[in-house]
Parts: C-alpha cells; sequence; structure tokens
C-alpha cells in the first residue's frame, strides 16, 4: 500500500500541472474522495464531542464502552436507562443522567477508509481521556490491555470481589448489568471497570464528588 502511495504522489507532483481541469477532478474522485470524506468526519466527530462535553453539565455518570463492537443508539438509550437505578444525582436536578460513548475500533484492517475511521476513533478516546472525567469504561480484551499498556489505572476491587480480574475488572456477565437485555448484546469477555482517579486541594469540589459518586456506582454494580 506504501508503494502505492509513493507512485500516485509522484505522479501527481509530475503531471499535475498538465493535467486539464476535468482530469484534475476526475484524478481527485479516484484516489481522494474517501479519505476527505473520512478527514471531515473524523473533524466533526471531534467537535461534537468536544461540544458534548462543554454542554452536558447535567450528566451524572461517564461511560466509555470500547472495544471491536458497534453498539445502535436505541440499545444506548436503553444502557442510560438500564443505568438509572445505580446513578447517584450530581447536580441536584432529581435527574439521574449518564453519558455512554461507545469507540468501536476494527482490527486487522488493511483498507485505508478503514484505517482512517479507527484513528477518528482513538482521537476521540483520547480527547475523552484527556478530560479526566470520572469514568466507568467497559472494554474489549484487546482494549483492557491496551489501557494498561498506556498506564491507565483502575480502582482496586481485590478486596471487593472475588470475581475480579486482576484486582481491576469484573466480567460484565458477572455484574448486575447481565441482568438487562440492553447489555446482554455485549460478547462475554467484555470487563467493567472504574479508571482510578487521584485527586488534591485544586481538584474541583464537583469533580471529587463525581469520583466518588462513580466509584459508588460501580461498587454497586459488581457486588
Amino acid at each position: 500500500m506504501r508503494s502505492d502511495r509513493v507512485k500516485i504522489e509522484t505522479y501527481t507532483k509530475k503531471y499535475w500541472k498538465d493535467m486539464s481541469l476535468k482530469e484534475k477532478i476526475s484524478y481527485f474522485f479516484d484516489y481522494f474522495l474517501w479519505q476527505t470524506i473520512v478527514a471531515i468526519a473524523s473533524v466533526a466527530i471531534i467537535i461534537s464531542l468536544v461540544v458534548s462535553y462543554l454542554t452536558s453539565i447535567d450528566v451524572d455518570l461517564y461511560v466509555m464502552i470500547a472495544g471491536e463492537t458497534y453498539i445502535d443508539s436505541e440499545y444506548i438509550d436503553k444502557m442510560k436507562n438500564d443505568l438509572k437505578e445505580y446513578i447517584i444525582d450530581l447536580d441536584g436536578d432529581d435527574r439521574q443522567t449518564a453519558e455512554i460513548s461507545n469507540i468501536i475500533l476494527q482490527i486487522n484492517t488493511k483498507d485505508a477508509v478503514a484505517e482512517e475511521y479507527n484513528q477518528a476513533m482513538i482521537t476521540k478516546m483520547a480527547v475523552q481521556l484527556a478530560a479526566g472525567d470520572p469514568m466507568l469504561v467497559i472494554l474489549s480484551p484487546l482494549q483492557y490491555q491496551d489501557f494498561k499498556y498506556k498506564g491507565i489505572e483502575f480502582v482496586d476491587i481485590s478486596q471487593v470481589t472475588e470475581k475480579s480480574i486482576e484486582g481491576s475488572v469484573v466480567l460484565v456477565k458477572d455484574t448486575k448489568l447481565a441482568n438487562y437485555d440492553s447489555f446482554k448484546i455485549l460478547p462475554d469477555n467484555y470487563v467493567l471497570g472504574c479508571i482510578y482517579m487521584e485527586y488534591n486541594d485544586k481538584t474541583s469540589k464537583t469533580k471529587k464528588t463525581m469520583y466518588e459518586n462513580t466509584k459508588e456506582t460501580f461498587m454497586q454494580l459488581i457486588k
């Protein structure tokens, strides 16, 4: 694939000036249309994510689902509703609100468009993690290993449940989430964890409270 790109770039530089407008348009549609569409989509995803984070002031619980499984928006809404029983109201509006982000990552793909899409998803994940919000995560085995590789720590549950994996996560099927049809669509090897967060005097009271609430929700789900 790399050699093909080199050939295309060499051809472009050599003959672009001599192409007619019609030939240039045809060339663009042949070689760069999908890359352009994916690039625009990637920017749109990032902008949408940032706007969502800036405007979602009434969110009580953040959840990230990262793996190779696509989850339809209808099931995402059902998941949010099923989680309400365990969510602690953060802002006193008498509503238990969850924000669920589905990061879909394709593996072993050589398709250029799929690679661009993966990169957009990776960027989306990085933006969410960089925001530093307390968060529950539901991860495929591959993503769980990737989180550990990146040094992301999880709340220690080694003394909480015998079903913990490495004292950090629990299979979703071994939690109370397994009682709901919305979560039964997840593969049996997906795990649930809570990202560990250190805070100090400079950490906002809201973020501290949200972290403690998130941990409490997590404990409710795995006991």
